[in-house]
């Protein structure tokens, strides 16, 4: 009966909790939709995550498919894969940011582990119909009370820089920006990527964002805030089989406010080989991590990964043998400045504590340690890129560095961010056929 009764409070407890993390979404705009279109499926969300698994993929929030390969195949990779941000915001000089810390805001959503709470993008409510991401081919999915055929005539110009402000809904407006409009297919109404709004691929999405950290990793004591930034997504898929293997990203990120010192931009990469969405724990199977293993590509800019170990389950709880794992990453296609890859950073996200040569937690710790990544033993020259041991796998050797959860940011900068500056980040998630080495 006791053991009934902690439990009880315990959930009581959780229940609270979740109803707590609910309310500082006053808006409740996050929304999801599906990828289905060639062989690699996943389901995203307009506060730009990729994909989400989690890393206790049993307990909401888990969202299969995650970066499933082949579609319909019930094997997911994607533990989470996101769009992360950094840099000093010169607008909080002085009391409101005393330290001169820096920020992280990133899409991260990776379930309740006390590590990991929800923290990420926040759409714009004229941006959202229904429970779903607007994409080309859910017209239900679009947004209805804009003046632009249901969208909206001009990109936002403006957003919630605290908890407060975005509790009470009061905005912050840039007059300055330039009215920046939003161009329609001719044809369907679809603001495509095409440079007069076509739409070019074969299945597309579209999202606009204010960054939003709610930061389970905030310090004591310290105020919910983050950087004034923009960001215009848009997924990009095709059935033709030179890209049927491949998702497109393009991140388009606007500074809405005052000069951002530092900044950089990369994208966050959770692949798990397999993700497991059985009960969380068993042995040798994705929830563990298994023999998961990391390489990386500096003349490709590329990140990615597979398993060994062939003790992996599908979501029907299936041993997968390991000639059936893909390998699979995230390719880096354009950057700002088009300085490429400057930074990357491998680390073991199970690591419970903050260490120079792991991932941060709080948010200063998550910008020096994985963004800059500085002071990493990895990085033998100071460079700010991991160096390994990593082998070279297209050549068939082995990898021996990254075990567990491979996470990896590749990033680029750090560069200043003036006023109204837009810049582009462009990658590819990709899965393919297994390959034995």
């Amino acid at each position: 009966m006791k053991n009934k009764i902690y439990l009880l409070i315990f959930f009581l407890i959780l229940s609270n909790g979740l109803i707590f993390t609910q309310s500082k979404d006053p808006n409740n705009l996050m929304r999801w939709n599906v990828f289905d279109i060639n062989k690699l499926s996943t389901k995203f969300s307009n506060t730009n995550v990729l994909a989400n698994g989690t890393n206790q993929p049993n307990v909401f929030p888990a969202y299969p498919p995650s970066m499933e390969y082949p579609s319909g195949s019930d094997i997911n990779y994607g533990g989470s894969v996101t769009l992360v941000i950094g840099g000093r915001r010169q607008a909080d000089a002085g009391g409101k940011n005393p330290n001169n810390w820096p920020y992280f805001d990133s899409g991260m959503e990776e379930g309740p582990a006390w590590t990991w709470d929800p923290h990420h993008f926040q759409s714009y409510s004229n941006m959202v119909n229904g429970d779903r991401t607007p994409m080309s081919d859910d017209p239900e999915s679009w947004p209805v009370n804009g003046s632009n055929k249901g969208w909206p005539e001009y990109l936002p110009n403006y957003t919630y820089l605290t908890m407060e402000n975005l509790i009470g809904l009061v905005p912050t407006e840039n007059v300055s920006l330039p009215q920046i409009p939003i161009l329609l297919d001719s044809t369907n109404g679809w603001p495509g990527a095409g440079p007069n709004g076509e739409q070019i691929a074969d299945q597309e999405s579209f999202s606009i964002t204010h960054n939003v950290n709610y930061v389970a990793e905030k310090e004591p004591g310290a105020t919910e805030r983050w950087l004034n930034v923009q960001t215009i997504t848009r997924g990009l898929a095709w059935k033709t089989p030179k890209y049927e293997d491949m998702i497109f990203w393009i991140f388009v990120i606007r500074n809405m406010g005052k000069q951002i010192d530092s900044c950089l931009i990369g994208i966050f990469n959770n692949y798990q080989f397999v993700a497991d969405f059985q009960p969380f724990g068993g042995a040798g199977t994705g929830g563990e991590g298994g023999e998961d293993i990391l390489f990386w590509d500096k003349s490709r800019q590329l990140a990615y990964g597979t398993d060994f170990n062939g003790q992996e389950l599908d979501t029907r709880g299936n041993v997968i043998p390991s000639f059936k794992i893909a390998w699979g990453g995230t390719v880096v296609l354009k950057t700002p400045r088009n300085m490429g890859v400057t930074r990357f950073d491998a680390y073991d996200g199970l690591k419970l504590f903050s260490t120079k040569e792991e991932n941060g937690i709080f948010n200063r710790q998550l910008y020096w340690y994985n963004l800059i990544n500085i002071d990493d033993p990895d990085d033998h020259d100071g460079d700010g890129i991991d160096e390994g041991p990593y082998h070279d796998a297209w050549n068939d050797e082995w990898n021996n560095y990254k075990f567990g959860y491979p996470y990896n940011i590749m990033a680029t900068g750090p560069f200043d961010m003036q006023p109204g500056e837009i810049d582009t980040l462009i990658v590819a998630t990709v899965l393919v056929k297994a390959k034995r080495i």
